[in-house]
């Protein structure tokens, strides 16, 4: 699968992308919905993910050229905000959806590959929600993690759900629900992306090793310099 994000705010696309290299998966980032353009009429990508936080002026005349591709390119809206008065004209234009910042790394990633396989956009439940600030890393809560909350915290940076860490853990779902819960605590992130994105630029400055994730100086592919 080729994924092309168009994000001014790479820390939780960053994350989503080294998610998507160690599972193969290849990456391209665009710092505007004009440049995104650029990019698929020389390359063509599975799906676009593009920051809703644009505006609709921007991101319209770029969603409405995707489409106009043979055969046309997905576009699914990464957004922090729960609004559909701002959606509606995206969603016009050929969005096939919406996406939370502060979703289950789980679910945004089997929203991508189900986009990009043109298969159908869910219908159970809103895909945005409530708006979301990231935290900085809270080091002393690195420090707190027990050893097995670390293994929770790698499993997570993964992108596997709850009931995976639980079979990979050998526990039941409520205490792999538990110790997920008491990570995000720790690190005083309001959702497991956001845990995700700490860990991965704790990871990326040297501060957090994981046995389960790529080295430090592994970086997505990027089409345009940052």
């Amino acid at each position: 699968m080729r994924v092309l994000f168009c994000d001014r705010h790479r820390l939780f696309t960053e994350s989503l992308a080294h998610v998507l290299n160690s599972l193969g998966h290849d990456v391209f980032f665009s710092s505007s919905p004009e440049v995104a353009v650029e990019i698929v009429a020389a390359t063509a990508v599975d799906v676009c993910v593009m920051e809703m936080d644009f505006g609709a002026n921007r991101l319209v005349p770029a969603i409405t050229w995707l489409q106009q591709t043979a055969p046309p390119t997905p576009v699914l809206i990464l957004s922090a905000i729960d609004d559909p008065e701002l959606l509606a004209p995206l969603l016009r234009a050929g969005a096939v959806g919406a996406v939370s910042k502060e979703g289950e790394l789980e679910m945004v990633l089997d929203r991508l590959t189900t986009v990009a396989s043109g298969g159908p956009w869910p219908t159970n439940g809103s895909a945005v929600t409530r708006r979301s600030s990231l935290r900085s890393a809270n080091r002393s809560g690195l420090d707190d993690l027990t050893r097995r909350e670390r293994e929770v915290l790698d499993r997570l940076v993964l992108g596997e759900g709850t009931a995976a860490v639980a079979r990979g853990m050998s526990v039941s779902h409520s205490t792999a629900r538990t110790h997920i819960q008491h990570v995000l605590d720790k690190l005083g992130a309001h959702s497991r992306l956001e845990a995700v994105a700490l860990a991965v630029r704790e990871i990326q400055r040297g501060r957090l090793h994981s046995r389960r994730y790529p080295e430090p100086d592994r970086r997505p592919t990027h089409l345009e310099s940052a």
